[in-house]
């Protein structure tokens, strides 16, 4: 029979018991040995015991705020250690952190060409794991465990400290530290205590009677904080175009756009509840409509991309020697019960949208919409289709992520990602950043689709902002 003792380590066929204060455990009296008379006593100072793993408010009592932060820093050192070792790493009851390396297509501009070359980086995955098993010991066969970390985690620490904690001791407060890590990111759904190895971002049910019933059904996905450049190949260089249109490139790509409308803005203001007695004085007329193209992607889900012509003009003018304008897209994937966008109202599909985005550059000083910013309407963004989504958040167009050029000067696309009500709390709450990290592990973070439910549906991490 093999039993864990008090330190963590491994024991065998003992049973005695011992209080340390935390909690019993059993051994046997057979293993107590007399010291021979003639031996002396070792003189050493003899280290408190503590058990595998403390409650959280036994380790408020163990150590003081500053010592709890060197231990966060010689664990985040730590596990960046192994994971430059390209060693995966066991954050005991949480997950597995694993190094990945990564090749992206990566593009600057330099003077009026583009450059382009190859690039490699080293990165991080995680993978949740309350307990290891063969598997997890096959697909990671230089796995660190908890006592060879906490080994390199004390090396990290003030002397005094390596002085008063074991190895052992260690290792008790680095399971608890990550325990309470565990417990953050299900309850908060959030944790960034990992510090610039990144943020941890959970999803979940909260079905069952406590925190690990919680995990158990939880999405959780890790955020890495950096990603290293280990490897680039040679630069190509390519003329970048001069676009005539802001679509230009999609049609390049797509073909024939599908669909062309214009929305009569300040029809569509007063219909979304703004006021517009002084629309007509602040616009021009041609400033007054918002011309709109769809296209049918290649994708294998039937998506449509609609883009904004003529919205770059605001952050041209606006923003000084450096302008920069800004064009928005809407990425929309049809239902299954219709899966065709043709057979729906166009402009009731894409007006709000593209209106609230219209709002947000208005909104700017510099004229444009940046990234991770949220918008809510709360009638929703249609109509006549049925569907969940109460506002928009903006994000990074990953198709086309570089600046464009234009006869006009410079631009950028912004794209438009529908939310629903639980979601735009979430983003009103924290930040439009989190609901945006939220909608990448979905992969919701670029195309909308008209049928989906809330990624919150069965979680409470929201309830209470509910009223």
């Amino acid at each position: 029979m093999v039993q864990r003792g008090d330190t963590g380590e491994e024991t065998q066929g003992r049973s005695y018991k011992v209080s340390t204060g935390l909690r019993e455990q059993e051994h046997s009296p057979s293993t107590q040995r007399s010291r021979p008379l003639a031996t002396k006593p070792k003189n050493h100072r003899s280290k408190p015991s503590l058990p595998y793993i403390m409650q959280a408010d036994q380790l408020l009592e163990a150590t003081s705020p500053d010592e709890r932060e060197f231990l966060r820093n010689s664990l985040r050192e730590a596990v960046s250690y192994f994971l430059h070792q390209d060693q995966s790493v066991y954050l005991e009851g949480l997950g597995i952190l694993a190094p990945q390396q990564r090749e992206e297509q990566r593009a600057e501009i330099w003077e009026e060409k583009m450059a382009c070359r190859t690039e490699t980086y080293r990165s991080f995955t995680f993978e949740k794991c309350s307990e290891l098993t063969r598997y997890h010991f096959d697909r990671y066969p230089k796995l660190i465990e908890t006592k060879r970390l906490a080994a390199k985690a004390r090396l990290s620490l003030p002397l005094h400290l390596q002085i008063r904690w074991s190895k052992n001791q260690c290792a008790t407060f680095l399971r608890t530290l990550i325990r309470g890590i565990r417990d953050e990111v299900v309850v908060d759904g959030c944790s960034q205590q990992l510090g610039e190895l990144g943020a941890l971002f959970a999803l979940h049910n909260r079905q069952g009677a406590n925190i690990k019933d919680w995990f158990a059904g939880a999405d959780i996905v890790l955020s890495p904080g950096s990603n290293e450049l280990i490897d680039a190949g040679d630069y190509r260089l390519f003329q970048r175009p001069v676009l005539q249109t802001a679509y230009e490139i999609f049609e390049a790509h797509y073909g024939k756009p599908v669909i062309d409308l214009e929305i009569d803005l300040q029809s569509k203001l007063t219909e979304m509840g703004y006021e517009t007695a002084e629309f007509e004085k602040q616009f021009s007329k041609e400033q007054q409509s918002l011309r709109i193209t769809g296209f049918e992607t290649t994708d294998n889900h039937g998506s449509y991309l609609f883009c904004s012509d003529g919205l770059r003009r605001f952050g041209l003018e606006s923003s000084g020697k450096e302008a920069m304008g800004c064009e928005l897209t809407f990425q929309l994937r049809p239902t299954a019960s219709a899966p065709n966008l043709l057979d729906l109202d166009s402009h009731d599909l894409v007006s709000t949208a593209f209106t609230l985005g219209w709002i947000l550059i208005q909104s700017s000083k510099r004229g444009v919409a940046p990234a991770a910013v949220a918008m809510r309407h709360e009638a929703g963004l249609f109509n006549s289709t049925k569907s969940s989504l109460k506002g928009i958040v903006t994000t990074k167009l990953t198709s086309a992520s570089l600046p464009q050029l234009s006869e006009e000067g410079p631009f950028f696309y912004t794209n438009l990602v529908g939310v629903t009500d639980d979601e735009m709390k979430l983003a009103e709450v924290f930040h439009a950043e989190r609901l945006l990290a939220l909608l990448k592990l979905k992969k919701f973070d670029q195309v909308t689709p008209l049928d989906r439910s809330s990624i919150m549906t069965r979680s409470q991490m929201m309830r209470e902002f509910a009223h």
